[in-house]
């Protein structure tokens, strides 16, 4: 007779394992905390996260300083640049609208090797509508540096082409989001935006770079099968 209980604990068992071995594969990035940063003045609203790895080692803090200071730098920039509308703004006698400044973030790929995060920067400076930025960081930990692109792979390597050829294969798909005169797909470029997720090569296009801005940031999903043989990096 079939013990229904013993089923029951079984497949919880079963269940609960894999469920731990998600938590152990999990468990092999970094752990990430976050600073934030809420500010309400007369010239804007500031509402930043930076993401942070929670270690300290020598590589960890120049990653964590690349990405603190890159945000750092622009929310400097932009509140100046607010405080200076303000003020003349106040001059001439015309309505100043506040500057909003957001960053969200997300982290596709992270093993204690090589992590993958992606920040979107947000700026409203008063005009029809915000502009959204979307910064790359991809970091090799056993080398302690940023990768560019062509440093996923082998030298010599015609990444280019692969990786231009699935990107006018994707965009021959909806045409009508994309330029189609001079300002249209001409191929990557040597200092290309772009993350790894746990499936591939993520290739970004900020907005305006092929596409009009209702078409919003592009991205191009390129498999690391396709470009298996050229690649230096063995991803999970």
């Amino acid at each position: 007779m079939i013990n229904i209980r013993k089923i029951s604990k079984l497949i919880g068992v079963i269940f609960l394992s894999f469920i731990m071995c998600g938590m152990t594969l999990v468990d092999e990035g970094y752990k990430f905390t976050e600073k934030k940063i809420n500010e309400t003045k007369s010239y804007g609203t500031i509402d930043i996260k930076i993401p942070i790895i929670a270690e300290s080692n020598n590589n960890v803090k120049e990653f964590n300083g690349i990405v603190e200071g890159d945000i750092a730098d622009w929310q400097k920039d932009l509140i100046e640049l607010a405080k200076q509308d303000e003020a003349e703004s106040k001059s001439k006698g015309i309505d100043f609208r506040p500057y909003s400044l957001d960053t969200v973030y997300k982290i596709p790929y992270n093993t204690k090797n090589f992590v993958s995060l992606v920040v979107d920067y947000y700026q409203y400076t008063g005009g029809a509508h915000g502009l959204t930025t979307r910064n790359t960081y991809n970091y090799d930990f056993n080398k302690g540096k940023r990768l560019s692109l062509f440093e996923l792979f082998k030298e010599g390597y015609d990444y280019q082409t692969k990786i231009n050829d699935i990107i006018r294969q994707q965009i021959a798909k909806n045409p009508s989001e994309y330029f189609q005169d001079e300002n249209g797909f001409k191929g990557i470029k040597n200092k290309q935006d772009f993350y790894i997720d746990n499936d591939g090569i993520v290739i970004v296009f900020q907005l305006y770079d092929i596409a009009p801005y209702v078409s919003g940031i592009k991205e191009f999903h390129i498999p690391f099968s396709s470009v298996q043989d050229g690649l230096i990096y063995k991803f999970k």
